[in-house]
C-alpha cells in the first residue's frame, strides 16, 4: 500500500490543458533511494485513490496549521464519503484536492503567504488553470471569504478567511455539493441557484453583484455547526484556457460566526461566538 514515508506526491506544473497530472516519485523503502521517474496518472487502474487522498488531506491540514488554522483532514480515516464516490468522481476529487495543495505550495514558493488573500488567489488561479475577468482583483475587497466551485457545485479552492469559519473536514468539502453542506432560507437558496446558472451561462456580466441580502447560513452536518451571517459581494465567471466557462468564484463578507455544536457532536449549551 502507498504510504507517505514511501512516496512523495507532487503535481506536474503543466496546466495548459486544465488537467493536473499526479506524479509519484517512488522511494524504494528497502534502500531509501529514489527510483527514476516513476509516473502514475490518475487514469492508472491500479492507483490507490483512497490512500493518495488521505495523504494529500493530511498535508493540507498540516500546512494550514502553520497559519493558525485547525483543519481536519477527515473524521474517519477510512474516508467513507470519498469511498462512496464513483471512480470518476474519486479521480476528480483527488485532482481538486491535489491542486489545492499545489496552490498553497506555489504561493509559498513565490515568497508569499496563504493568508494573503490576493496573492494566494492569484497563485490558485494559476494552479487551477482558470482565467479570471480582467477586473477581478480590482473589485476584490480586503478580508473577504473567497471560494471557487466547479460547474457541479463542488468547492475546489477556498482562502484563509473561508477556512477560519468552516468546520467541515477536507474530505467533506471535496465530496459534497455546497447545497448539501449548508442550509439557508429557501428563497435565498433559490436565488443562489438562479444566479449561479446565470453566471455560468453568460446571462450576466463576468463579475456580478447578485444583490442577495445578508442572510444566515448554517453548516448542516459538520462537527461544530457554524452559523454564519453572510453578505455576498459578487460572483465571477472563471474560464478555462480555451475560453469556456469552467467554474465560478464567490466573494462574501462574513459579518458574524457562531459555533452551534460541540466537537463531540452533542448540542452546545449556547452558540459560541467566533472572533472575526
Amino acid at each position: 500500500p502507498m504510504h507517505k514515508d514511501y512516496y512523495h506526491m507532487r503535481i506536474d506544473e503543466k496546466f495548459e490543458t486544465g488537467l493536473a497530472i499526479l506524479h509519484l516519485d517512488e522511494i524504494n523503502w528497502k534502500t531509501g533511494c529514489p527510483m527514476a521517474n516513476v509516473k502514475s496518472t490518475l487514469e492508472d487502474e491500479n492507483f490507490d485513490f483512497v490512500e493518495a487522498f488521505r495523504i494529500s488531506a493530511e498535508e493540507v491540514a498540516e500546512r494550514m496549521s502553520r497559519y493558525g488554522l485547525t483543519v481536519r483532514p477527515y473524521q474517519n480515516a477510512t474516508l467513507p464519503h470519498y469511498k462512496s464516490l464513483s471512480t470518476e468522481q474519486q479521480r476528480r476529487s483527488l485532482k481538486n484536492l491535489s491542486v489545492y495543495l499545489q496552490s498553497i505550495k506555489l504561493t509559498e514558493a513565490n515568497g508569499d503567504r496563504f493568508d494573503d488573500s490576493g496573492r494566494s488567489l492569484w497563485h490558485a488561479l494559476s494552479a487551477l488553470g482558470f482565467v479570471p475577468p480582467s477586473d477581478l482583483f480590482a473589485k476584490l475587497p480586503p478580508g473577504v471569504a473567497v471560494e471557487i466551485y466547479d460547474t457541479d457545485g463542488i468547492q475546489v479552492w477556498r482562502n484563509w478567511e473561508t477556512m477560519r469559519v468552516c468546520s467541515y473536514t477536507l474530505e467533506e468539502i471535496h465530496t459534497m455539493e455546497w447545497h448539501r453542506r449548508y442550509e439557508r432560507d429557501e428563497r435565498i437558496n433559490a436565488l443562489c441557484f438562479q444566479v449561479i446558472s446565470d453566471i455560468l451561462e453568460g446571462r450576466v456580466s463576468e463579475v456580478y453583484d447578485p444583490k442577495i441580502p445578508t442572510h444566515a447560513l448554517l453548516e448542516t452536518c459538520s462537527m461544530e455547526g457554524f452559523l454564519l451571517d453572510v453578505q455576498f459581494e459578487f460572483l465571477a465567471r472563471l474560464k478555462d484556457r480555451q475560453g469556456q466557462p469552467a467554474a465560478f468564484l464567490l466573494a462574501a463578507t462574513v459579518k458574524s460566526a457562531k459555533k452551534t455544536r460541540a466537537l463531540d457532536m452533542g448540542p452546545a449549551l449556547r452558540p459560541v461566538e467566533v472572533d472575526l
